[in-house]
């Protein structure tokens, strides 16, 4: 009886602890359950935070290079880089090249333009575009440059003849070399285009050589700034090997018309220096018509010239004898000539933005009655480039030679407008470099003009003759008006006029008291300031403001053709008009 209950309690006992087993698995059967949910519950929750605070990282940015291209020496092109950024375009880095155009910010796609520029030797080069988008995350990509010789142009000898060059184009595929005293005939027309490159021959006297417009003939000389009309000597590479203070390689360009000068005594016929007498085509004016015209000059440089002829007798850069008012001369630039740098025998001629640099002997001439305008220019010659005895940089004189009576008319009244005239002595003895020599019957007028460093007084005289320069600043013709002059004859000190002028007195004329009153009047209109000249590209820049108390020149005789500026000198700190072009500019900023 006991042994039978006995083993019921352990079946007992065993049926619960099978149940109870059975229990506790089905327990954690479900608690497992129940922890896979939260998982996924928690999963699903972080997804979507993250959904909402994090963005999602997108393609970072590709750019594609062109093509590899082939550039000549000394030319340019431009090269378009291709770019994808899904995040959006933030910014470029170009080395090489600088940009032309650049991507648009935020665009997803687009181009970077650059331009790239070859230097004067050829071999290869690289240009990279790296772009980076608004993640931060780059992409560049390269283009090889070959950069090679310029082909070499056909060279064509032009003679010296009766005939004359006939009316005829020159073309910038050729390379034409003056032999001797070319003329452009009464009747003829030679066109030049743009890009074209003249040469001189070397030789003195009878062996020069120029190229000479004859009056009744025209020159249409239209060059543009990319591509100007280039003018010097057959030894002249234009590589930058031929010594920039190189003269007298060749002649110069001589521009004869049939306008106005003051020679009555000949019937207003002149014979212009530089040529033999013996040449009859040598010879301007007569007819005495203002609106003569002898065609266009536009962006030429006439560069390494200045040959001698005779004794004290060298060609000029420019020539312009009896030019007429119908003459278009813009954008011109003269470049170490031996003689002056421009020369005007008569005429009325007006002319605009001229470069004058390192002449050997004046920047600009005038005789002969001239009466037209010389407006935006520059001038500018240091004493280690001088040739001459007594270089000014503006030698102004009514008549020459057996002429200088003075009573021939028109009297020489041009008006010299916006000029900057700057001379740098570095040498240690005095060159006595005059900043403005005006004597004879010059009557003409400066304004807005700007005068640095002369070692020289600036000149007017009287004389015992029927006029001078004196007697027509006394009735009013001759002006100096809102002009700055510094650093002449060492004066650098408001109020100072007194040392910085010189009046050449004939005959006990003008007396001190009226010297006195000049330097008064020059005081009263004109300043003694520093323009703050800068150096290098920007030697010929004034740092200082010059753009107040300007003289109004709409209160000039509209025959002048003046334009009206905002500044004075020759040069708009905000448009180098002679930059880039000119050779001047780039001996500056060398």
């Amino acid at each position: 009886m006991l042994i039978y209950r006995r083993v019921n309690i352990e079946n007992s006992i065993l049926r619960f602890e099978l149940i109870s087993n059975r229990l506790k698995n089905k327990t954690q059967i479900e608690m497992r359950k129940l922890l896979a949910l939260a998982f996924m519950i928690s999963g699903f929750l972080f997804i979507t935070s993250c959904n909402e605070d994090d963005p999602v990282n997108l393609d970072p940015p590709s750019v594609t290079a062109p093509s590899a291209t082939s550039v000549q020496v000394g030319t340019s092109v431009d090269l378009t880089f291709n770019y994808t950024a899904a995040a959006g375009f933030v910014s470029s880095v170009v080395t090489g090249a600088t940009v032309k155009t650049d991507g648009e910010i935020a665009a997803t796609s687009g181009t970077v333009v650059v331009t790239y520029t070859a230097g004067s030797t050829p071999g290869g080069d690289i240009v990279t575009v790296e772009v980076t988008d608004s993640e931060g995350d780059k992409d560049e990509a390269s283009v090889a440059i070959t950069v090679t010789e310029e082909p070499q142009k056909p060279m064509v000898d032009v003679y010296s003849s009766a005939e004359g060059t006939g009316s005829v184009t020159w073309s910038a595929d050729n390379i034409y070399i003056l032999r001797g005293f070319v003329f452009v005939n009464e009747g003829q027309t030679l066109e030049i285009e743009p890009g074209t490159i003249i040469k001189g021959q070397p030789g003195q006297g009878a062996g020069a050589s120029a190229l000479i417009v004859a009056k009744g003939g025209k020159i249409m000389a239209e060059g543009t700034k990319e591509n100007p009309i280039i003018f010097t000597g057959l030894a002249d590479d234009l590589d930058g090997t031929i010594p920039v203070d190189e003269k007298s390689t060749w002649g110069g360009l001589i521009i004869l018309g049939n306008g106005i000068n003051n020679a009555n005594a000949s019937g207003n016929v002149l014979r212009v220096e530089g040529i033999p007498e013996s040449e009859p085509r040598g010879v301007h004016g007569g007819d005495q018509v203002e609106d003569d015209n002898s065609g266009v000059l536009t962006y030429v440089s006439i560069r390494h010239g200045g040959s001698l002829i005779g004794s004290d007798n060298e060609i000029n850069g420019l020539t312009l004898g009896s030019v007429g008012r119908g003459t278009t001369i813009e954008n011109i630039e003269i470049f170490s000539n031996l003689d002056d740098g421009i020369e005007f025998f008569g005429g009325n001629v007006n002319v605009k933005n001229i470069v004058i640099s390192n002449v050997g002997d004046d920047g600009i001439d005038i005789d002969n009655g001239y009466s037209g305008s010389i407006q935006k220019g520059v001038v500018w010659t240091s004493s280690s480039n001088l040739e001459s005895s007594d270089p000014s940089g503006a030698e102004l004189d009514g008549a020459t030679g057996d002429d200088e009576s003075l009573t021939g008319t028109p009297f020489a009244t041009p008006k010299l407008v916006n000029i900057t005239f700057r001379y740098d002595d570095d040498e240690s003895a005095s060159d006595l470099t005059t900043a403005i020599n005006m004597r004879d019957n010059f009557g003409g007028s400066f304004y807005n003009c700007i005068f640095v460093g002369h070692d020289a007084k600036l000149t007017i005289e009287e004389t015992s003759k029927t006029s001078s320069s004196w007697d027509l600043y006394a009735d009013g013709t001759l002006e100096l008006k809102k002009n700055i002059f510094y650093n002449i004859n060492g004066v650098t000190a408001e109020g100072t006029f007194a040392d910085a002028v010189s009046v050449v007195q004939s005959a006990g004329l003008p007396t001190d008291n009226e010297i006195a009153d000049f330097v008064t009047y020059l005081t009263t209109n004109n300043a003694v300031s520093d323009p703050e000249l800068g150096t290098g590209a920007a030697a010929l820049t004034p740092a200082s403001d010059v753009t107040t108390d300007l003289f109004d020149v709409t209160t000039l005789d509209a025959s002048y053709e003046l334009d009206v500026v905002t500044y004075k000198g020759g040069v708009d700190a905000s448009a180098v008009f002679f930059a880039d072009w000119t050779k001047t500019y780039s001996v500056l900023a060398q």
